[in-house]
């Protein structure tokens, strides 16, 4: 569809078309976002969505365009119409080719309007990226990812819970790309045994890689609670080389937990039993970047910038 058409069907209205069909095709009323009828987003992909959890709930970011050698960084809040508490323990993202990454908060946020696309300004990223409320819920690097909780640790979620999707999108070409993301949440009953997961999410600032070489950039974090570390990932930009994690403190003070060589697909490394971290110990970050480029880089939010991030759940 449509026959003998030069140009495909815009991914907007195809996306449509699929929520109609879903939803029975019904003759009236409305069962498809009409948001999706705004203008076009032409696509030539595949792009299959996932099925649905069999139980929990799915997410989207609609199609949005990415203009030709550029990049684009949206975010979008919303809801779930959730009316009891639910606990995550498994999370399945999948997203259109050239995304960056995407990152979905829990953000109970007032000041916002559920739908409406905010752009990230790389000029002045601050009002978007330091939200103090907002909270890391899951998120990915790479384009389908498919993470399972340990059987006795949840993620909660309560009665209608905010969202903040923050969707990142590279397009190298010269035409018009498309981005996308489904998220599936998949749910599980509570029990008086299980565990509660929190988010890491420890990012350093204040590096600066000098033009031309070879910069190993280190920085330490440490906690004053206890805590059991089951997952650790990190984040950098394409100039990041390695990224190893040390603990620090203890009778395991200096030993190696994490390592990545391989900046765009970061593995997440699940630790059975978890790591026990006392107070006051914490790890260490140690990570070679490689700026070849002609001008000194220091953080930021653009692909051409860099960062510097630890990331995955604990349970007290």
């Amino acid at each position: 569809m449509p026959l003998n058409s030069v140009s495909p069907l815009a991914s907007n209205y195809r996306e449509f078309i699929r929520q109609w069909i879903i939803n029975g095709a019904p003759q009236d009323g409305k069962v498809a976002d009409e948001r999706l009828l705004a203008d076009p987003v032409v696509s030539n992909d595949t792009f299959v969505p996932p099925d649905p959890p069999l139980q929990g709930v799915q997410l989207q970011v609609r199609p949005f365009a990415i203009s030709p050698v550029s990049e684009r960084e949206i975010f979008v809040f919303g809801r779930i119409s959730n009316v009891d508490s639910l606990f995550v323990n498994r999370f399945e993202i999948k997203m259109r080719p050239g995304s960056h990454h995407f990152i979905l908060y829990k953000y109970g946020a007032v000041d916002l309007t559920e739908g409406q696309v905010r752009n990230l300004d790389p000029t002045s990223p601050g009002q978007e990226i330091f939200r103090v409320a907002r909270q890391l819920f899951v998120g990915s690097q790479t384009p389908v990812y498919d993470y399972q909780l340990p059987p006795d640790v949840v993620l909660p979620l309560d009665p209608l819970q905010g969202f903040d999707f923050n969707s990142h999108y590279v397009n190298s070409k010269t035409t018009v790309s498309t981005g996308q993301v489904y998220i599936n949440l998949h749910t599980t009953s509570r029990t008086d045994s299980t565990r509660v997961g929190q988010p890491v999410f420890d990012n350093y600032l204040g590096f600066l890689l000098p033009k031309k070489q070879k910069t190993t950039v280190n920085y330490t974090w440490v906690k004053n609670f206890p805590r059991n570390i089951f997952m650790l990932s990190s984040h950098t930009h394409k100039r990041g080389e390695s990224f190893k994690i040390y603990r620090v403190g203890g009778i395991e003070d200096g030993t190696l937990i994490y390592e990545n060589h391989d900046w765009d697909h970061p593995p997440s490394k699940t630790f059975t039993p978890p790591l026990r971290f006392e107070a006051g110990q914490g790890y260490r970050a140690e990570v070679v970047y490689n700026n070849e480029s002609e001008k000194d880089i220091r953080f930021g939010v653009t692909s051409e910038d860099e960062m510097c991030i630890v990331i995955g759940y604990y349970y007290n």
